[in-house]
């Protein structure tokens, strides 16, 4: 458990200001992940490798499977603006001279 002094040394460190509410509100839960950081302490690790990520991720990415094509005609059919044979999109870089 923190003692005034720790407390009042790490909320100036922190920088954060606190009313006495508050200040029983953050002691109460800095008191609680303490008491949480000591019992996971006590769970012996010997010979557990170190991991920088819980889960083993391989590559998720799947085999290309080419579906049914539609004609570049259908395709601009369905677009809302075309121009020239493609589709039109909304201006994202203006250019001012």
């Amino acid at each position: 458990m923190l003692n005034e002094e720790e407390f009042a040394s790490l909320a100036h460190l922190a920088h954060i200001a606190y009313t006495e509410d508050e200040k029983k509100k953050f002691r109460t839960s800095l008191d609680r992940i303490l008491t949480y950081i000591e019992q996971l302490q006590a769970i012996p690790t010997d010979g557990v490798e170190p991991c920088s990520q819980v889960l083993s991720i391989g590559n998720s990415m799947r085999n290309d499977i080419i579906g049914e094509l539609i004609s570049k005609k259908e395709f601009l059919e369905n677009v809302p603006e075309t121009i020239g044979g493609m589709v039109r999109v909304p201006s994202v870089i203006k250019f001012e001279s």
